[in-house]
């Protein structure tokens, strides 16, 4: 698997090796699970008609959420297609740790895929907004 974590942009082969490693096959049923194992998941606060604001639960694994935000931010610097949808969600008033985030999730979703399908990263098929 790491090999073909290794495709996506920003993801180094030392986190390719780390991500298999840490999302193994007893969490192959849904990609929130990965997402969850991350730490990168959103806990909201409501009760009736009033919404809180949503926060990261951070209840998973600290060193491989730390890694997954480093590759976003590679992501965001050398490819093209992460740095227009980077550049959309500030436009939409993110935070840039609030972006960061939002690819992190994107990379473990598209780690998630490759895995299931046991297929490389394909750009094309990647629908990102972009900030036009």
């Amino acid at each position: 698997m790491a090999k073909l974590y290794a495709t996506i942009p920003g993801v180094s082969k030392y986190l390719a090796a780390v991500s298999s490693y840490f999302f193994e096959t007893e969490y192959d049923d849904d990609c929130k699970q990965w997402i969850a194992y991350a730490g990168l998941d959103v806990s909201v606060k409501q009760s009736g008609k009033w919404n809180g604001r949503g926060k990261l639960t951070k209840r998973g694994n600290p060193y491989l959420r730390k890694r997954l935000f480093c590759a976003a931010w590679g992501a965001k610097m050398h490819d093209d297609d992460f740095k227009k949808y980077y550049e959309y969600l500030r436009e939409q008033g993110r935070s840039y740790v609030e972006s960061m985030v939002i690819i992190s999730r994107k990379l473990v979703r598209i780690m998630f895929c490759l895995a299931k399908n046991n297929s490389v990263y394909d750009p094309a098929l990647l629908n990102l907004p972009s900030a036009n």
